[in-house]
């Protein structure tokens, strides 16, 4: 429901930047903005894991979520969503990029963050 509304919201965006912009340049920042989008969602995250440094876990938590969000988000860009089974592959694709996470306490046989 919320997507819909969404997407319907994005096309009658679009269909007035059509009338206004040429089509040309319309095109290129249609390409570009899933680009953008990745982008900021990494400045995001980056902003906020700087702001949690003393709070070991929630380090880890964001570090974590941030690492299975931009493989969610870069998947969406490399599959063009074009079906259901795309979406399934993206969050399928965030979730490894979290588990991948585990070896680094596997590797260091421990599960502590913090070193002393």
């Amino acid at each position: 429901m919320m997507w819909t509304r969404f997407s319907s919201l994005i096309v009658q965006l679009l269909q007035i930047l059509s009338n206004c912009v040429p089509r040309i340049i319309l095109r290129s920042f249609v390409r570009l903005l899933p680009y953008v989008i990745l982008v900021s969602i990494c400045y995001g995250f980056d902003v906020i894991f700087l702001s949690v440094q003393d709070r070991f876990y929630l380090r880890a938590a964001v570090d974590n979520t941030a690492h299975g969000i931009i493989a969610l988000v870069s998947w969406c860009i490399i599959s063009g969503i074009q079906t259901q089974k795309d979406i399934i592959d993206a969050i399928a694709c965030g979730i490894i990029a979290c588990v991948i996470d585990v070896d680094h306490f596997i590797a260091a046989r421990s599960f502590k963050l913090q070193v002393r």
